[in-house]
């Protein structure tokens, strides 16, 4: 009788703890920062359009991962770490007329590191990136709350990659040299003329 005293709050704490189910990150949406920042660059250099290659997944996992050992992160349209990035610079261009299917000036990307702490409340995306003829490396830090008990920690979780994402972008575009590769790219039209 002691020991299902004992074993039933002590179940009870651990599921608690670990989370349960599915945590959903949700769709991208545009981060007004960016957007303004975009629309501010298609309006000095117009001709400029860009077009998305490939981000590359990194060696870790880049699919749905386990939050406290019970609750999967999991993607919209079951897209991985890397599609979601992919597809949300191409919905941040495409909103400022800046994006082209093909044709456009190449960005791609090599994601090398994408990762969470849902105890600390932190996602970490580190990225090779490259604009036209320039590369740089983009580090996200993001941090958000969290909780001590695992369905709310995997949600805050989930929800919060949305807002890393959109910090990792913005860190795309106000780079140095993302201007200095549209500058140059206007120029190389102006002289087509």
């Amino acid at each position: 009788m002691n020991k299902y005293y004992v074993s039933v709050p002590l179940f009870l704490i651990v599921i608690s703890l670990m989370g349960c189910a599915t945590a959903p990150v949700p769709r991208y949406s545009s981060s007004p920062n960016t957007a303004v920042k975009l629309q501010e660059f298609h309006s000095t250099y117009p001709s400029v359009l860009f077009s998305v290659g490939d981000f590359s997944k990194p060696a870790s996992a880049d699919g749905e991962q386990l939050c406290r050992l019970g609750a999967h992160i999991s993607m919209p349209d079951n897209q991985s770490y890397t599609q979601y990035i992919r597809n949300s610079l191409v919905d941040e261009l495409s909103l400022a007329k800046m994006y082209r299917d093909s044709g456009g000036a190449l960005i791609s990307g090599k994601i090398q590191k994408i990762d969470f702490s849902s105890t600390s409340g932190t996602w970490v995306i580190n990225g090779l990136i490259n604009v036209g003829s320039e590369s740089y490396t983009v580090n996200e830090n993001y941090g958000y709350s969290t909780s001590y008990f695992g369905g709310s920690a995997c949600r805050a979780t989930a929800a919060a990659f949305q807002s890393a994402v959109q910090d990792f972008i913005k860190k795309i575009i106000t780079n140095p040299k993302f201007k200095k590769t549209l500058r140059s790219l206007s120029a190389e039209a102006s002289q087509d003329k």
